[in-house]
């Protein structure tokens, strides 16, 4: 059996997304010139902190969800190795049981850090 994941490509940016954008890139560029020690990781931060300033994305909504599902994945890992220990769960319906659960997570990390 395969499964069939559809991918919705995201829209285009619109034409204010498109001058607000060139905006950005003109700014950072000045800014570059006057301080050419800025590294990448500087201006990833940047960004971050304007972005969270002007109620944009927030940086740590992915990193949340990543954590909140990776921390329920281990709490069904450990209640299902337990429920297998104890023979109350055939052990190839645990197997698929935990594919699943991992199909799942990795769907929903993916989900979160698509945008970055």
């Amino acid at each position: 059996m395969v499964a069939f994941v559809p991918v919705v490509p995201p829209p285009p940016p619109s034409p204010r997304a498109e001058a607000l954008g060139q905006r950005l890139a003109e700014t950072i560029e000045q800014y570059r010139q006057q301080n050419p020690e800025l590294g990448a990781l500087e201006l990833r931060q940047a960004m971050e902190l304007a972005l969270a300033r002007a109620g944009g994305a927030h940086a740590a909504t992915p990193r949340l969800i990543a954590v909140i599902v990776g921390l329920l994945a281990a709490l069904g890992l450990a209640l299902a190795l337990g429920l297998a220990s104890r023979g109350a769960v055939n052990s190839m319906a645990l197997v698929g049981v935990l594919i699943l659960g991992l199909l799942v997570v990795m769907m929903v990390v993916r989900t979160a850090f698509r945008d970055r």
